[in-house]
């Protein structure tokens, strides 16, 4: 039996690589849809499917030799520790525990210094991940018709009506013309406003005027207000969702939000060296509540369903988890972090890197590695029954914000109208009290006369 083979073995004295037959260690990790491992009938890991595993397929079918899968201890990528060790995926390729790492491993300057990596076969984007906006309460539907501004309009347009009606009752010449009072007109508009008459009728033109524009009024108010509370009841509309990174650290600012990520990676160590900006605040708040971050995957996938709670990681990574488990209900914010190359890691110095870059960017080129994932991810949606309508893309393409509350400017024509009516009601007093002292005068000199 062949012994695995070290990273200073592949040359031979030709200078030349010596795959043929020989067992190659490779540190994985069970990750949809990247990795997808599974127990052999000797008791050994052994590749199921996904991306890299066909890339891992494809490159012991080229260069003809076997692989033998071995896992991190830690279950981790790997960050660096306080003395400079590092743990995980690439810490086994460092300690040549392992001849090469492929489980969707990002490129960083700093794990340049002590791996090297292959031409890059995956471009990802770190994206942060929520629920699905939620459906509004219903409790307060009575007044969400209709903005603040619109309320506080309505009321002051009924109670400076009623103080017009009076002062045009006290001003009015005539039999009847001086019973309401502002306390009355009050109580008849508001009656107004859930259609139902007064008993008293005017008898000036000018108040009969003013009335009748402020009954035009009243039903446009009742029909927006009718048809708008409906609406409300039968759709209530859903909260806005977070698109933008700053929106996220303003919600962990308030502590209306926690946000967390996977321990052991490189958004997590991208958080904890954070300096200034929104990921100096994230990260901050994720140092101050370790709770935040979470070992495994699925752990933050069903605390982005259950809790409030965002989970920032590679989206493909998350929708592949959450495509996993069937859910449905989460939403992927439209601004991404940065975004990440993936690659193969390998021994610092090691011969792999010219002969895996030779497949890695053939498999670019015919867009393999796209096609892989778009198969590997509806596969899995097909199986788990996520093609539904209501999932996350058809969200996202969605009006999330639902309906909105009717404006004042929706309903200002009516509002203007009652504006109008006052106006014609004081120009139509202004007429009679003319037209009242002139009929005065001719007739007091018809009696004299």
């Amino acid at each position: 039996m062949l012994l695995p083979a070290m990273p200073n073995d592949f040359f031979r004295l030709s200078k030349r690589l010596h795959f043929v037959g020989r067992e190659l260690r490779v540190a994985t990790l069970e990750n949809f849809p990247f990795f997808i491992r599974e127990i052999g009938p000797d008791g050994q890991l052994v590749g199921k499917g996904g991306i890299d595993f066909r890339i891992l397929q494809s490159l012991a079918e080229l260069y003809s030799f076997r692989f033998r899968i071995v896992t991190p201890s830690d279950k981790s990528w790997g960050v660096k520790g306080p003395k400079g060790e590092w743990s995980g995926m690439l810490g086994m390729v460092q300690k040549q525990e392992a001849d090469f790492a492929l489980t969707n491993i990002g490129m960083t300057n700093e794990r340049q210094e002590i791996v090297d990596f292959t031409y890059p076969y995956m471009i990802g984007s770190m994206s942060f991940v929520t629920h699905a906006p939620r459906e509004k309460s219903r409790a307060l539907a009575i007044v969400k018709p209709f903005t603040v501004q619109l309320w506080i309009a309505i009321f002051t347009s009924v109670v400076a009506t009623s103080v017009v009606t009076a002062f045009l009752a006290r001003k009015s010449l005539g039999p009847e013309t001086n019973n309401w009072t502002v306390g009355e007109a009050l109580w008849y508009f508001f009656g107004a406003l859930t259609l139902q008459g007064g008993e008293r009728l005017p008898v000036r033109n000018s108040m009969r005027l003013i009335i009748a524009c402020y009954w035009l009024f009243a039903i446009i108010i009742v029909a927006g207000f009718s048809g708008s509370l409906t609406s409300f009841m039968n759709v209530p509309g859903k909260e806005l969702p977070i698109d933008t990174i700053s929106e996220l650290a303003r919600r962990v600012q308030n502590k209306q939000l926690k946000v967390g990520t996977l321990r052991g990676t490189l958004p997590y160590a991208n958080f904890m060296s954070a300096t200034e900006g929104y990921m100096y605040v994230i990260g901050k708040d994720m140092k101050e509540d370790e709770e935040t971050t979470v070992s495994d995957l699925s752990i933050g996938a069903y605390r982005v369903m259950e809790e409030e709670y965002a989970f920032v990681f590679p989206k493909l990574f998350m929708e592949g988890t959450l495509v996993n488990h069937g859910f449905k209900d989460y939403y992927f914010g439209k601004q991404n972090f940065y975004n990440i190359l993936f690659s193969i890691v390998i021994p610092k110095g090691s011969p792999l890197k010219e002969a895996f870059d030779k497949l890695l960017i053939r498999l670019s080129e015919m867009g393999l590695t796209d096609k892989w994932k778009k198969d590997i991810i509806n596969q899995r949606k097909l199986k788990k029954t996520f093609l539904e309508q209501g999932n996350s893309t058809a969200l996202s393409t969605g009006n999330a914000g639902g309906l909105r509350p009717l404006s004042l400017e929706d309903l200002l024509g009516s509002f203007i109208l009652l504006s109008v009516g006052c106006i014609l009601a004081m120009l139509v007093l202004l007429l009679e009290q003319a037209l009242f002292w002139y009929n005065l005068k001719f007739n007091k000199k018809n009696t004299r006369k």
